[in-house]
C-alpha cells in the first residue's frame, strides 16, 4: 500500500505547485525572413543606406517616399533597421538597399490578400 501512496502525493504535491505558479505569456517577436507583400496605408520615407564594413560606418542617403496604395514587399528583420523594402524602384545591392529607420510601428501598412486588396486598393 506504501508503494502506492508515495508517488500518488508526490504527484499531488508537484500539481499543486504547478497549479498554483502563474504562467508567463510568451510573445513571438515581430520578425520574419522572407520578403512579404504589404499594402501601404499612409505615406512613409523610405532611405536609401549605402553598407560599409564594419555596419556603424554606413550612411543614409537618399530617400524616396512611398505612396498610400502601393503595394511593396518588406522584410523585417529588427537588427539595424526596422523594414528592409523591396520592389519596383528600390534596387537591392550588397553595398546599397532600402529601409524604413523607424522602430516599432507597424501602422503603415496592411498586409496584402483578398480582403484588403478591395478595401486599400481602390
Amino acid at each position: 500500500m506504501k508503494k502506492f501512496i508515495k508517488p500518488l502525493l508526490a504527484l499531488l504535491l508537484l500539481l499543486g505547485f504547478a497549479t498554483t505558479f502563474k504562467s508567463q505569456k510568451v510573445y513571438a517577436d515581430e520578425e520574419w525572413i522572407h520578403p512579404r507583400k504589404v499594402i501601404v496605408v499612409k505615406p512613409m520615407k523610405v532611405y536609401q543606406i549605402h553598407i560599409k564594413i564594419p555596419l556603424y560606418k554606413s550612411k543614409l542617403g537618399r530617400h524616396k517616399w512611398i505612396r498610400k496604395g502601393q503595394v511593396v514587399k518588406v522584410v523585417h528583420l529588427g537588427a539595424n533597421y526596422e523594414f528592409y523594402i523591396y520592389g519596383k524602384g528600390f534596387k537591392y545591392t550588397k553595398k546599397q538597399q532600402w529601409v524604413i529607420p523607424s522602430y516599432n510601428k507597424f501602422d503603415w501598412f496592411v498586409w496584402y490578400n483578398r480582403h484588403n486588396i478591395k478595401k486599400y486598393l481602390k
